[in-house]
């Protein structure tokens, strides 16, 4: 139950964003072995990296980085094993805007911590 309350304020401010990180086309979530990023309008994913850290601040090596243009109309989906107890930032690019959401991860589901675009 608390998960579900942490991760309802999400929900509502992903619900008015031009596109989505979903595990499914039109599902706002991130599931522990793939990560998928949609876009409604069509926009191009040029790059994203992920960043993981411990919960007591060391780093851990796990980036993943590309750099070919996606159409993000159809999900783009990319596998990765999240580990328990780890904080992770994804950064990715659409059309020109970079975005980044944090999010962490115990023995219950993910529970993202923040969402936003610069």
């Amino acid at each position: 139950m608390k998960s579900l309350l942490l991760l309802f304020p999400f929900m509502l401010s992903a619900c008015c964003w031009e596109h989505q990180i979903a595990l499914h086309p039109g599902d706002a979530s991130i599931n522990r072995s793939s990560i998928c990023i949609s876009s409604s309008g069509g926009k191009n994913l040029s790059g994203y990296a992920l960043d993981a850290r411990t919960l007591d601040n060391h780093y851990a090596e796990r980036d993943l980085v590309v750099s070919e243009t996606v159409n993000a109309r159809t999900p783009y989906c990319f596998k990765l094993n999240l580990d328990s107890y780890m904080e992770y930032t994804l950064y990715y690019e659409l059309d020109d805007v970079n975005y980044t959401v944090q999010f962490i991860t115990d023995n219950s589901p993910i529970v993202y911590t923040k969402a936003y675009s610069n």
